[in-house]
């Protein structure tokens, strides 16, 4: 008989592993599946659609089978095995493979928890429950609903337009809303306005800047130059005086703690981090790595979530941190409570830290600036969402230009911060955080008050096109459509870039010509794919399978018109894509060169392929090397990993994976690199004992 010693716990990922093992002590042992164990097969369909579209699931790798027969083998060991993969329906999914495979699908053996705490997991073993086959379910149909469209529109794609080419369901959507907003900036006609100003000196002798708005009836829009000009008269031979003087006391509430998706738009905005990148230090945080003087610890809480609710016993611990620290003013009269969007599925909280006392300040030099700066967004975040409301004194004046023969109204405003509250801790550093419009001290002004003007002005404005998506807006934009699951985000701009179907400039996502081809053929042949109802239609379904709809009906209601769909446009004409034609001329064949996509890029093809094979690397120079006066080219490593270095290569050796600034630094004289900044591009210094940065509005 074997004799059974310890128990088991089987999570995803080792660092999670490694940091419940911690918690656990010796007599558990923990082990880590590393994600999906069984999964549809890679080169087949894998589903059975005459048997109730069936899952025809294998094993991910030779690895993962062997894995299982551990799993198995310390089982045989184990007094009690217990399921502790990601709370999630991908979680589940992996807990059901693992369970069956362990023939322990009959036992309450599934354990979750929101946040790899001692606290947390040490009562989730007290309570396990069963595998939730609802979740499982619900991950079933989004898998094969996926799959069915991956593998059978792909093929057309690649046979129709370009070989590799993809066409998933969510993907396909978002694409079209890229396209969509391109179009929207292409149709855009701008519409002329003016905007007049006036100076006016005060009682104090102090100049204020009042703006026009109208008449004292209705705000009026300046159309063209004419108007403006005789407005802009009309005033000059105006008295003015002060119309009405409204003061009153604002509040602004702190904002929510942060969800999966307003995690990933903060990130990007404040940080600069691109999705996927916020996904994965998030990730890190929630799992947890080994820290000077912490040991091995997780910082944050599940990071895939659509909640905001926070559990009344942690909020109880905040009060007291923030009384301890801030003082009773920064404390609410109650707790502040957030409401979820209607399609938030609230199953976990949101994303907050597991340690108050752990600031981001005490980890800072222990951690990965990364790390340091993310825990820092969602520390901050959460800290602020359970404090005071942040108080302001606002006034608004209302002036008048009065003559024999006309009224203008201006108006200015200004608002002064008389408690900081939750700003204390985090702004989004926007202007309604604080809105100072005029230029002077605006209390002492009352009605009637007599003013004189210095002068008048007048601006040309047009209106501006709608901004193109940046990742941060996209995402939410997601969100609001309903288009996949916050934690999916990341991975479909991903995929959108690595397919080549947009690309990214300075944070901004643009469609690329074969994005739009591809769009244009999914609306022309898939029209629901695209729609971006049909794609919220699918989440709203998958959420009734968790609530017990049974998924197999959901297939059935797709499938039909789908199958349609993919003959039809099977049976298309291949479309022919014009290569874009260089200056550049071959040096082989005397032939224009054409520019190519490649595996690193774009590079110069001679067009007579396959009777000519030349072929060039694009050549963008980027500035002038510090060291011998030489070129600084773009340049890719055998990886495809982008660096700047000298044309003049081998003799000299000057390379840097920074993009070199266009001045040398004025303290050392030694070569600058350039960072992105928020509104800015920032020169950094090379020299390590000097470190010199400078802010260029280059950007």
């Amino acid at each position: 008989m074997v004799k059974k010693i310890m128990k088991l716990v089987i999570v995803e990922s080792p660092s999670k592993a490694k940091t419940i093992q911690k918690y656990l002590g010796p007599e558990y042992k923990v082990v880590a599946s590393g994600g999906h164990v069984c999964d549809l097969p890679k080169k087949s369909l894998g589903i059975d659609i005459k048997n109730n579209f069936k899952p025809e699931y294998t094993y991910t790798d030779k690895k993962k089978k062997d894995l299982l027969n551990q799993f198995k083998e310390l089982s045989k060991k184990a007094t009690e095995i217990y399921i502790a993969t990601d709370p999630d329906r991908e979680g589940e999914a992996i807990g059901w493979h693992i369970a069956s495979y362990l023939d322990i699908l009959d036992h309450e053996n599934r354990i979750s928890f929101d946040e790899i705490s001692k606290k947390s997991v040490t009562k989730a073993i007290e309570t396990p429950q069963n595998i939730n086959m609802n979740l499982v379910n619900a991950q079933q149909a989004r898998r094969v609903i996926d799959r069915l469209v991956g593998y059978k529109v792909s093929p057309i794609l690649s046979r129709k337009i370009k070989s590799g080419l993809s066409g998933g369901r969510v993907q396909s959507a978002v694409l079209k809303m890229i396209v969509d907003k391109e179009q929207e900036i292409k149709d855009f006609k701008p519409e002329e306005y003016w905007q007049i100003f006036a100076f006016l000196t005060d009682n104090s002798k102090k100049t204020i800047k009042a703006t026009y708005y109208g008449s004292i009836e209705k705000r009026i829009k300046i159309e063209n130059e004419e108007t403006a000009k005789r407005l802009e008269q009309e005033c000059k031979n105006s008295t003015w005086s002060v119309f009405e003087v409204k003061k009153s006391e604002t509040i602004q509430k702190p904002y929510a703690p942060f969800s999966t998706s307003t995690m990933q738009q903060d990130a990007s905005i404040k940080l600069g981090m691109s999705s996927s990148a916020s996904m994965r230090i998030a990730q890190q945080l929630y799992e947890g790595f080994d820290i000077e003087g912490l040991g091995h610890i997780a910082l944050v809480t599940y990071i895939r979530t659509d909640s905001v609710r926070i559990s009344p016993e942690f909020q109880q611990e905040t009060k007291k941190f923030i009384l301890e620290k801030y003082g009773n003013n920064y404390v609410p009269s109650k707790f502040n409570i957030y409401k979820n969007k209607s399609s938030s599925q609230d199953a976990h909280e949101a994303i907050r830290p597991i340690f108050l006392e752990i600031t981001p300040d005490s980890i800072k030099d222990k951690v990965s600036n990364q790390q340091y700066r993310l825990y820092k967004l969602i520390y901050d975040r959460y800290l602020a969402s359970q404090m005071s409301e942040a108080r302001f004194n606002s006034i608004n004046i209302d002036i008048l230009a009065k003559s024999v023969s006309s009224e203008h109204l201006f108006k200015l405003s200004e608002k002064e911060n008389i408690f900081d509250g939750h700003l204390i801790v985090y702004s989004n550093n926007n202007t309604d955080d604080v809105d100072n419009t005029g230029t002077s001290d605006l209390s002492n002004l009352k009605t009637g008050d007599v003013l004189l003007l210095n002068k008048v002005t007048k601006e040309q404005k047009f209106t501006q096109p709608p901004a193109r998506y940046t990742e941060a807006s996209l995402i939410k934009a997601m969100e609001d459509n309903r288009i996949g699951r916050p934690s999916t985000y990341a991975t479909i701009i991903s995929v959108l870039l690595n397919r080549k179907y947009m690309e990214k400039e300075k944070r901004i996502l643009k469609p690329t010509q074969l994005g739009e081809l591809v769009n244009q053929f999914m609306i022309e042949h898939f029209t629901d794919i695209v729609d971006i109802n049909f794609t919220a239609k699918v989440e709203d379904r998958l959420d009734e399978i968790e609530q017990g709809l049974v998924w197999h009906d959901v297939l059935h209601s797709f499938y039909p018109k789908f199958i349609k769909d993919v003959d039809a446009a099977s049976k298309t004409d291949k479309i022919h894509i014009e290569d874009e034609v260089s200056e550049q001329i071959c040096e082989k064949c005397g032939a224009n060169m054409v520019v190519k996509d490649g595996r690193f890029g774009k590079f110069l093809a001679c067009p007579n392929y396959p009777q000519c094979k030349n072929i060039k690397s694009i050549i963008d120079p980027v500035g002038i090397c510090p060291d011998c006066g030489g070129t600084i080219l773009q340049k890719r490593t055998r990886t495809g990993k982008i660096f700047y270095g000298c044309s003049n290569y081998p003799k000299c050796q000057f390379a840097t994976w920074n993009k070199p600034a266009p001045i040398l630094c004025p303290k050392c004289n030694s070569p600058m690199t350039i960072s992105d900044g928020k509104n800015s591009e920032i020169y950094v210094c090379t020299k390590g004992t000097c470190k010199h940065r400078i802010v260029s509005n280059n950007k």
